[in-house]
């Protein structure tokens, strides 16, 4: 599907494109460098649709653009169940952490796990 995409995409597209995502990493990485270990945002704007046995059909929707800034820049990245309100559609919350630190953020999850669970 990516290289098919990638066929309507102009040189000059893509080199706009590789250029913003260049200056998003570099903001990432500015605010991870004022002594933050991690980040935690919401994974979604708003609960996931009940979609059990749906398949995707098209490009990803708004419910993304909270976890695309973080798939781009290369940032470590998890997801964590943050509650299930009464319509039984699960909330996440996302912890990122620095680029190639996978490892903390992972000590960091077991630990909301253990607290989470008692």
């Amino acid at each position: 599907m990516r290289k098919a995409v990638a066929g309507f995409i102009s040189a000059v597209d893509y080199m706009q494109v590789q250029r913003l995502r260049r200056e998003l990493a570099e903001a990432v990485s500015r605010v991870a460098s004022k002594k933050q270990e991690m980040l935690l945002t919401a994974s979604a704007l708003s609960p996931d649709p009940l979609v059990a046995g749906c398949r995707p059909t098209g490009p990803p929707g708004p419910m993304h653009t909270q976890t695309m800034p973080f798939n781009v820049t290369g940032s470590s990245a998890s997801s964590l169940p943050a509650g299930l309100p009464a319509s039984g559609q699960l909330l996440a919350a996302q912890l990122v952490g620095r680029p190639f630190e996978e490892a903390f953020l992972l000590r960091a999850d077991r630990a909301e796990e253990v607290i989470s669970t008692g």
